[in-house]
């Protein structure tokens, strides 16, 4: 039997072979030949015969030898299957193998060999691909990742603040605010998934703050004894078992364990779907081709089937399958969604080769696709928010999971307004942050750049006189403030689009009538007379434009807001200035309207203008008798001849 049997020799053959026909051993063995060199060839093809794929055709009283032999697609699809049985494909390498080669799931009919197999089920056994036109690149060391090399553990914190900060780039000061920049990737430097352990808890902590346990007084002496000692080489044994039992498992059966740690919080099936959708339809153009089209093109019903009895073990085989349980609604997880993604990938190396392009295809699908179901596991109202923007000031609605404010600082850049995703404790800790305005890039910021909301800078004054960008992103962030007040369930999957968009233009409105307010008051205190403290006091309390920092509620806490009644979102004087502002925009439409026809009468005149008309009847004029007269036809002109005799130029000439 042959080791390492390539299995897209069988489509290559079923294209000699199909409708039942049979050619000699030579032409399938040259049929492999670009792809094999001629001994692999060979041996496939004797392969074929062995397993029961490649049938001897003979005719009656005709015994051929050798090469001379004609050879047919086996049409026989339960008889392939028993004879198959033993044929099996690596789900890493995708290369077939015999059972003492390839090891099986102890949860499901998958095989891999187990020098193939991922240590860990989230990263692939291969180099991720990088596009030089990508709008976002994978970190080469991932900071989600669990399995860490002591090299990397042991850097220097001035090592990894520069290789974390030059991520992205910073936020320009000098960009002008355009809203129609929303078509650019707002989910750039994501990371890989993050399993956490089972003891991490769900704690809220603020920049600044740390954990009890983190908190150690001076002149405390830690001693460990012999019982901890023993307890850890426990765990370490029991780890290490769990391990071997996991690697027993096909990474599919494995993400499949971790499932729930990918699930994000209050999602529902069909906003799941409809996230998943984005991403889909954004990046299953990678796939020009896939199996399903070229069976679909190329063989009968009768052919396909038996191609997918020798190859496949699911139906898994080309865009439209997942296109299909997207529209139903059938994945309940991300962890699905992945794995049938998987399993495309591993049909496609089955098919037309792991080295080929098609496969390759699949490897960009998958770094793509990956990277927004990271997105969404972190946060599915920020994934939505970016895909829908269907507002200006999308980045202002709030989310579920409530994220800290904070000023950022990134590398060659001022402090910066901005959203904290997520925290990565490293050797130093990192601080994985969106920036407010502007096409809301990402950077991960060292903590040392991090200030707190409330912090007040004379930078900052300065960048908020000088910098329009910065008046717009403070803008933005004002905006927030105000509807993280709101109930959180006008913002959600199934609340009405244009009341989310009523809020925020009333929260807008509210924003900037505050700094209006406020602005004078900062011109006119250089130039007043100096007032005295108890009239300082007194201005200082009165100032509006005063903003406090919304806490992050926990899980449970916003659970029991559903069950709080809801205010009106807009009050009487809000629906008569709505009104006022509808009445005025329509007569605003009615006199553009006017004034388009207006222009195009004119138009019109001037085109009459410059044209000759007839003398006698005035219609369209088709030659010219002198400079004052023409006409439509020369009986026209005869009839006119006695009065235009009298003013005729050429007449008088004559």
């Amino acid at each position: 039997m042959v080791i390492n049997f390539r299995a897209f020799a069988v489509p290559n053959w079923m294209d000699k072979l199909k409708n039942g026909n049979h050619v000699s051993r030579k032409i399938l063995e040259s049929v492999l030949h670009p792809l094999m060199s001629a001994d692999e060839a060979s041996q496939a093809v004797d392969y074929g015969i062995q397993v029961g794929i490649l049938v001897p055709w003979n005719k009656k009283g005709v015994t051929p030898k050798g090469k001379q032999i004609s050879l047919s697609f086996s049409q026989n699809v339960k008889k392939l299957c028993k004879s198959l049985k033993l044929v099996s494909y690596c789900y890493e390498c995708h290369s077939s193998g015999s059972p003492e080669q390839l090891q099986i799931c102890r949860t499901c009919e998958r095989h891999f060999h187990k020098t193939c197999q991922r240590k860990n089920p989230n990263k692939p056994n291969y180099s991720m691909p990088v596009d030089q036109t990508q709008l976002h690149q994978f970190l080469s060391d991932d900071s989600d990742s669990e399995e860490l090399c002591d090299e990397k553990r042991d850097e220097e914190g001035e090592q990894v603040e520069r290789r974390v900060t030059t991520t992205t780039p910073a936020p320009n000061i000098n960009e002008q605010w355009d809203g129609r920049k929303h078509h650019l990737d707002f989910n750039s430097n994501i990371n890989e998934w993050k399993r956490e352990a089972e003891s991490s808890d769900d704690d809220v902590l603020f920049v600044g703050e740390k954990k009890a346990c983190q908190r150690k007084r001076s002149k405390t002496l830690l001693v460990k004894n012999e019982h901890d000692q023993r307890s850890a080489e426990s765990t370490n044994a029991s780890k290490h078992n769990e391990l071997e039992q996991e690697l027993e498992l096909c990474t599919a059966c494995r993400l499949q364990k971790l499932a729930d740690l990918l699930i994000p919080p209050r999602v529902s099936v069909a906003e799941l779907n409809c996230l998943l959708d984005f991403s889909w339809r954004q990046h299953s153009s990678w796939l020009q081709t896939d199996i399903r089209k070229y069976i679909d093109q190329n063989w009968t019903k009768h052919d396909a089937k038996l191609v997918k009895s020798v190859l496949f073990k699911n139906d898994v085989l080309g865009v439209y399958n997942i296109t299909e349980n997207i529209d139903m609604k059938r994945y309940t997880k991300l962890a699905d969604f992945v794995i049938d993604l998987l399993d495309l990938q591993h049909n496609f190396g089955v098919f037309y080769g792991p080295s080929g392009d098609d496969f390759e295809a699949t490897k960009y699908l998958l770094r793509d696709v990956t990277h927004d179901v990271r997105e969404i596991s972190r946060c599915a109202d920020c994934f939505r928010h970016s895909n829908e923007a269907n507002h200006k000031f999308w980045f202002a609605k709030p989310c579920f999971q409530r994220h800290e404010l904070v000023y950022a600082k990134a590398q060659g850049s001022p402090h910066w307004p901005a959203k904290i995703i997520r925290v990565i404790r490293k050797k130093i800790t990192i601080y994985d942050v969106r920036f407010f305005g502007g096409s809301h890039s990402r950077a991960f910021v060292p903590e040392h750049n991090i200030l707190q909301i409330d912090s007040r800078m004379p930078q900052l004054d300065r960048l908020a006189r000088s910098s329009r960008n910065f008046k717009a992103a403070m803008l933005e962030l004002r905006c927030h403030e105000m509807l993280l007040n709101k109930p959180i369930e006008l913002f959600d999957f199934h609340a009405n689009p244009s009341e989310a968009e009523h809020l925020i233009n009333h929260s807008l409105s509210l924003c900037m009538e505050a700094s209006e307010l406020s602005s004078p008051i900062k011109h006119s205190s250089g130039a007043a007379a100096p007032a005295s403290k108890k009239r300082k006091i007194i201005t200082t309390a009165t100032t509006p434009n005063v903003f406090k920092r919304v806490q992050p509620m926990r899980r449970c806490s916003m659970a029991r807001q559903g069950l709080l009644p809801i205010d009106p979102p807009a009050t009487t004087v809000d629906s008569e200035l709505l009104r006022e502002v509808s009445n005025l925009k329509e007569q605003l439409i009615q006199k553009q309207q006017e004034l388009e026809q207006l222009i195009q009468k004119q138009q019109e005149l001037e085109q009459v203008k410059r044209k000759r008309w007839c003398q006698n009847c005035l219609q369209l004029a088709k030659f010219d008798c002198c400079f004052t007269a023409s006409y439509c036809s020369a009986d026209c002109k005869r009839r006119d001849k006695r009065k235009h005799q009298r003013t005729c130029a050429s007449h008088s000439k004559n």
